[in-house]
């Protein structure tokens, strides 16, 4: 379930909220993210422009100097947030 701030019940949360799940998932595939969605959207580089987005691809909403949400792109024009 959606916690605000939350890491999951591994880290003792009921819940994640959307960094923390992005986070989380990346972790599980080996692959360090920060904390924050703010953070990860500066942490590796952006899909180029006119490139379509692949799985497992992170889906940010707000602007680059106040990044707010962030999502995982599944395929099919879906993500999980």
């Amino acid at each position: 379930p959606y916690e605000w701030g939350g890491d999951g019940p591994a880290a003792g949360d009921a819940g994640f909220d959307c960094s923390g799940l992005t986070r989380h998932a990346y972790a599980v595939a080996g692959v360090a993210l920060p904390r924050t969605a703010h953070t990860q959207f500066y942490a590796g580089p952006g899909v180029p422009d006119g490139m379509p987005l692949q799985p497992g691809d992170l889906v940010f909403y707000g602007t680059p100097a106040r990044v707010y949400h962030v999502g995982l792109y599944l395929g099919d024009g879906a993500m999980v947030n």
